[in-house]
């Protein structure tokens, strides 16, 4: 299982408390899932979909799910909190990789509604994966160039988001769960 699942949103919520106890933090998770799931059912899915190797069939079933999903996931789980909130921080982990198109369509599905909403959004604390499919760089880069501030959680990403982006200014930090 993902270990990073938990604490790196409890981590990120404590940090931004620590700038400003006054704020109030409202977690949003881009799979849809209200709670993180003991059962497995969902991670073993993602998965099976992320597999490396797995190739463009993957893809478009990636594809295919969001479109089904995209609506309801936004209307029953993204839209309540963004109807909610100020600005919109997208954080930690492995986010930033193409794990056939799944973390491509959905940030930039979030990135789009966080848009039309006229609520700024962060991308922090995240990893780049190695390659991008061209897709998944379509996808991208108007997420990241559209974000108020783009940091990494280490040197590395920085290095390979550099290929894909070079003119875009981002900064390294941490990452937030160690």
């Amino acid at each position: 299982s993902n270990l990073g699942e938990q604490p790196i949103p409890a981590c990120l919520a404590y940090i931004l408390k620590q700038q400003d106890a006054n704020l109030e933090v409202r977690p949003l998770d881009i799979s849809g899932r209200q709670e993180i799931s003991s059962t497995g059912g969902e991670r073993a899915f993602f998965l099976l979909r992320a597999m490396p190797g797995s190739g463009s069939i993957h893809s478009l079933a990636n594809i295919v799910l969001d479109r089904l999903q995209r609506k309801r996931q936004q209307v029953g789980t993204w839209m309540p909190v963004l109807d909610e909130i100020d600005e919109l921080v997208i954080g930690g982990g492995q986010l930033l990789m193409d794990n056939n198109l799944n973390f491509p369509l959905k940030l930039s599905s979030l990135a789009s509604l966080a848009e039309a909403k006229g609520i700024p959004y962060h991308i922090t604390c995240c990893g780049v994966g190695r390659s991008w499919s061209h897709t998944a760089s379509r996808l991208f880069q108007p997420v990241l160039a559209n974000a108020k501030s783009v940091t990494l959680r280490d040197e590395l990403s920085r290095e390979r988001l550099g290929q894909f982006m070079p003119s875009l200014k981002t900064r390294v930090t941490f990452d937030p769960a160690i």
